[in-house]
Protein backbone atom coordinates (compact mmCIF):
# COMPACT_ATOMS: atom_id res chain seq x y z
CA UNK A 1 0.00 0.00 0.00
CA UNK A 2 0.80 3.59 -0.24
CA UNK A 3 1.85 5.29 2.74
CA UNK A 4 1.41 9.02 2.97
CA UNK A 5 2.64 9.33 6.28
CA UNK A 6 4.72 8.20 9.26
CA UNK A 7 1.37 8.14 11.75
CA UNK A 8 -0.01 5.38 9.44
CA UNK A 9 3.61 3.03 9.25
CA UNK A 10 3.15 3.20 12.58
CA UNK A 11 -0.83 2.10 13.46
CA UNK A 12 -0.70 -0.46 10.90
CA UNK A 13 2.44 -2.38 11.98
CA UNK A 14 1.89 -1.65 15.87
CA UNK A 15 5.65 -0.11 16.08
CA UNK A 16 3.91 2.75 17.70
CA UNK A 17 5.00 2.77 21.41
CA UNK A 18 2.02 3.18 23.69
CA UNK A 19 1.86 3.13 27.18
CA UNK A 20 -0.26 0.12 28.32
CA UNK A 21 -4.16 0.56 29.00
CA UNK A 22 -6.06 0.67 32.35
CA UNK A 23 -9.63 -0.92 32.07
CA UNK A 24 -11.08 2.83 32.42
CA UNK A 25 -12.50 4.40 29.17
CA UNK A 26 -12.73 7.35 27.56
CA UNK A 27 -16.01 8.35 25.71
CA UNK A 28 -16.02 10.79 22.32
CA UNK A 29 -19.24 11.08 20.61
CA UNK A 30 -19.10 12.72 16.94
CA UNK A 31 -21.35 15.33 15.47
CA UNK A 32 -22.70 12.54 12.92
CA UNK A 33 -23.79 10.80 16.06
CA UNK A 34 -21.05 8.19 16.46
CA UNK A 35 -19.56 6.75 19.59
CA UNK A 36 -15.76 6.03 20.00
CA UNK A 37 -14.69 4.35 23.34
CA UNK A 38 -10.95 3.92 24.59
CA UNK A 39 -8.41 5.65 26.21
CA UNK A 40 -7.30 9.17 24.93
CA UNK A 41 -3.61 8.54 24.89
CA UNK A 42 -2.88 12.72 22.80
CA UNK A 43 -3.76 15.43 21.93
CA UNK A 44 -1.84 17.85 19.99
CA UNK A 45 -2.57 20.31 16.49
CA UNK A 46 -6.27 19.97 17.47
CA UNK A 47 -6.51 16.40 16.95
CA UNK A 48 -7.22 13.59 19.45
CA UNK A 49 -5.57 10.23 19.21
CA UNK A 50 -7.77 7.67 21.01
CA UNK A 51 -6.92 3.65 21.59
CA UNK A 52 -10.10 1.42 20.49
CA UNK A 53 -11.23 -0.53 23.82
CA UNK A 54 -10.68 -4.14 23.81
CA UNK A 55 -9.07 -4.17 21.15
CA UNK A 56 -5.96 -6.39 20.37
CA UNK A 57 -3.56 -5.77 18.91
CA UNK A 58 -3.76 -2.17 19.73
CA UNK A 59 -5.64 0.00 17.30
CA UNK A 60 -5.47 3.80 17.36
CA UNK A 61 -7.48 6.37 15.76
CA UNK A 62 -6.89 9.87 15.13
CA UNK A 63 -10.03 12.59 15.58
CA UNK A 64 -9.80 15.95 14.50
CA UNK A 65 -11.45 18.74 17.26
CA UNK A 66 -14.04 20.05 14.36
CA UNK A 67 -15.88 16.69 13.87
CA UNK A 68 -16.08 15.85 17.66
CA UNK A 69 -19.70 16.58 19.57
CA UNK A 70 -18.19 16.07 23.35
CA UNK A 71 -14.99 13.95 24.94
CA UNK A 72 -15.70 12.28 28.65
CA UNK A 73 -12.88 11.44 30.35
CA UNK A 74 -13.20 8.51 33.10
CA UNK A 75 -11.59 10.13 35.89
CA UNK A 76 -8.31 10.19 34.59
CA UNK A 77 -5.94 12.87 34.39
CA UNK A 78 -6.39 14.61 30.80
CA UNK A 79 -3.72 13.41 28.45
CA UNK A 80 -0.61 15.44 27.49
CA UNK A 81 -1.26 18.76 25.66
CA UNK A 82 -5.02 18.97 26.20
CA UNK A 83 -5.68 21.88 29.26
CA UNK A 84 -9.65 21.68 28.48
CA UNK A 85 -11.46 24.54 29.51
CA UNK A 86 -10.22 27.09 26.55
CA UNK A 87 -12.64 27.26 23.80
CA UNK A 88 -10.57 26.59 21.07
CA UNK A 89 -9.28 23.60 23.04
CA UNK A 90 -12.05 21.69 23.34
CA UNK A 91 -15.33 20.75 21.94
CA UNK A 92 -18.43 23.37 22.40
CA UNK A 93 -20.57 21.18 24.26
CA UNK A 94 -19.61 20.15 28.32
CA UNK A 95 -18.04 16.59 28.77
CA UNK A 96 -20.97 14.09 30.54
CA UNK A 97 -21.35 11.59 32.75
CA UNK A 98 -19.39 8.27 31.79
CA UNK A 99 -21.34 5.94 29.87
CA UNK A 100 -20.08 2.31 29.11
CA UNK A 101 -21.65 2.03 25.66
CA UNK A 102 -19.89 -0.67 23.56
CA UNK A 103 -17.29 0.54 20.55
CA UNK A 104 -19.60 1.10 16.93
CA UNK A 105 -17.12 -0.80 15.52
CA UNK A 106 -18.72 -4.06 17.52
CA UNK A 107 -21.03 -4.84 14.92
CA UNK A 108 -22.32 -8.42 15.48
CA UNK A 109 -23.37 -10.35 12.06
CA UNK A 110 -26.62 -10.37 10.97
CA UNK A 111 -29.54 -13.56 10.83
CA UNK A 112 -28.64 -13.44 6.58
CA UNK A 113 -24.58 -13.74 7.52
CA UNK A 114 -23.88 -9.76 6.34
CA UNK A 115 -21.83 -6.98 8.15
CA UNK A 116 -22.77 -3.55 8.05
CA UNK A 117 -20.87 -0.36 9.61
CA UNK A 118 -21.10 3.15 9.65
CA UNK A 119 -17.44 4.88 9.37
CA UNK A 120 -16.63 8.47 9.51
CA UNK A 121 -13.85 8.78 6.82
CA UNK A 122 -11.14 11.74 7.82
CA UNK A 123 -10.15 13.77 4.83
CA UNK A 124 -6.84 14.54 6.59
CA UNK A 125 -6.02 10.61 7.30
CA UNK A 126 -4.56 8.28 5.06
CA UNK A 127 -6.49 5.30 5.59
CA UNK A 128 -9.56 5.04 8.18
CA UNK A 129 -9.91 1.02 9.26
CA UNK A 130 -13.91 0.30 8.71
CA UNK A 131 -13.43 -2.31 11.74
CA UNK A 132 -14.08 -4.62 8.67
CA UNK A 133 -12.40 -8.16 8.02
CA UNK A 134 -13.39 -9.51 4.55
CA UNK A 135 -13.36 -12.64 2.80
CA UNK A 136 -12.41 -13.41 -0.96
CA UNK A 137 -15.41 -13.64 -2.17
CA UNK A 138 -17.41 -11.43 -0.30
CA UNK A 139 -19.89 -8.73 -1.46
CA UNK A 140 -19.03 -5.39 -0.50
CA UNK A 141 -21.90 -2.52 -0.60
CA UNK A 142 -20.99 1.02 0.18
CA UNK A 143 -22.58 4.31 0.23
CA UNK A 144 -21.08 8.01 1.24
CA UNK A 145 -22.43 11.10 1.98
CA UNK A 146 -20.66 14.47 2.92
CA UNK A 147 -18.50 17.38 1.73
CA UNK A 148 -14.79 17.39 2.81
CA UNK A 149 -12.72 20.63 2.34
CA UNK A 150 -9.26 19.66 0.05
CA UNK A 151 -7.81 22.97 0.98
CA UNK A 152 -8.80 27.08 1.71
CA UNK A 153 -10.67 26.96 -1.65
CA UNK A 154 -11.68 23.36 -2.49
CA UNK A 155 -13.90 21.55 -1.38
CA UNK A 156 -15.55 17.64 -2.78
CA UNK A 157 -18.42 15.43 -2.15
CA UNK A 158 -17.52 11.61 -2.55
CA UNK A 159 -17.89 11.70 -5.81
CA UNK A 160 -14.74 13.88 -6.00
CA UNK A 161 -13.65 17.03 -8.74
CA UNK A 162 -12.13 17.82 -11.70
CA UNK A 163 -8.79 18.70 -10.55
CA UNK A 164 -5.79 17.84 -11.21
CA UNK A 165 -3.24 16.23 -8.64
CA UNK A 166 -0.51 14.36 -10.13
CA UNK A 167 0.02 13.05 -6.57
CA UNK A 168 -2.99 11.57 -5.96
CA UNK A 169 -3.34 7.58 -5.55
CA UNK A 170 -5.45 7.15 -8.56
CA UNK A 171 -4.54 9.34 -11.08
CA UNK A 172 -7.23 8.75 -13.62
CA UNK A 173 -10.33 9.21 -10.91
CA UNK A 174 -11.71 12.30 -9.34
CA UNK A 175 -9.47 14.07 -6.93
CA UNK A 176 -11.29 14.22 -3.27
CA UNK A 177 -13.47 10.67 -4.51
CA UNK A 178 -13.79 8.43 -1.90
CA UNK A 179 -11.32 5.15 -2.20
CA UNK A 180 -10.72 2.02 -0.75
CA UNK A 181 -8.83 -0.81 -0.32
CA UNK A 182 -8.52 -4.32 1.36
CA UNK A 183 -5.79 -5.34 2.93
CA UNK A 184 -2.16 -3.25 4.42
CA UNK A 185 0.18 -4.33 1.48
CA UNK A 186 -1.91 -3.62 -1.35
CA UNK A 187 -1.96 -0.97 -4.03
CA UNK A 188 -5.70 -2.52 -5.90
CA UNK A 189 -7.11 0.26 -5.00
CA UNK A 190 -11.06 0.88 -5.79
CA UNK A 191 -12.67 4.33 -6.58
CA UNK A 192 -16.15 3.93 -4.58
CA UNK A 193 -17.75 7.71 -5.31
CA UNK A 194 -20.82 8.31 -3.71
CA UNK A 195 -22.27 4.33 -3.74
CA UNK A 196 -20.30 1.38 -5.13
CA UNK A 197 -20.74 -2.61 -5.25
CA UNK A 198 -17.93 -4.80 -6.17
CA UNK A 199 -16.73 -8.30 -5.34
CA UNK A 200 -13.66 -8.80 -3.02
CA UNK A 201 -10.75 -10.09 -4.64
CA UNK A 202 -8.78 -10.93 -1.56
CA UNK A 203 -9.05 -11.33 2.04
CA UNK A 204 -8.01 -8.39 4.41
CA UNK A 205 -9.66 -5.48 6.11
CA UNK A 206 -11.37 -3.08 4.31
CA UNK A 207 -10.19 0.60 4.55
CA UNK A 208 -11.11 4.02 3.34
CA UNK A 209 -9.75 7.20 2.19
CA UNK A 210 -9.57 10.12 0.24
CA UNK A 211 -8.17 10.39 -3.43
CA UNK A 212 -5.72 13.24 -2.90
CA UNK A 213 -2.22 13.05 -2.62
CA UNK A 214 -1.62 15.60 0.14
CA UNK A 215 -4.08 15.63 2.64
CA UNK A 216 -2.30 17.68 5.51
CA UNK A 217 -4.21 20.81 4.56
CA UNK A 218 -7.62 18.74 4.76
CA UNK A 219 -10.88 19.02 7.14
CA UNK A 220 -14.20 17.19 7.52
CA UNK A 221 -15.57 13.78 6.73
CA UNK A 222 -16.96 11.42 4.88
CA UNK A 223 -20.38 8.96 6.59
CA UNK A 224 -19.96 6.08 4.62
CA UNK A 225 -21.89 3.39 5.09
CA UNK A 226 -19.88 -0.32 4.57
CA UNK A 227 -21.97 -3.78 3.95
CA UNK A 228 -20.67 -6.81 3.50
CA UNK A 229 -22.41 -9.90 2.35
CA UNK A 230 -20.95 -13.25 3.26
CA UNK A 231 -19.55 -15.28 0.71
CA UNK A 232 -21.28 -18.74 1.34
Amino acid sequence: MHYRSALWLGFLGGALALPSLPLKADTIRLKNGQTVIGKIVRYENRRFVIVYERSSPATQATIALEDIESVEFDGRPLPPGYAGGGRDDQPSNPPEPPRRDPPPARVPPTTTGGLTQTVSVSAREDWTYTQLDVRRGDRIRVSARGIVRLDSRRQSPPDGIADDDPDKLMPGRPTGGLIAVIGDDNNDFIFIGSSREFVAQRSGKLYLSVNEGDLSDNSGSYEARVEVQRNP
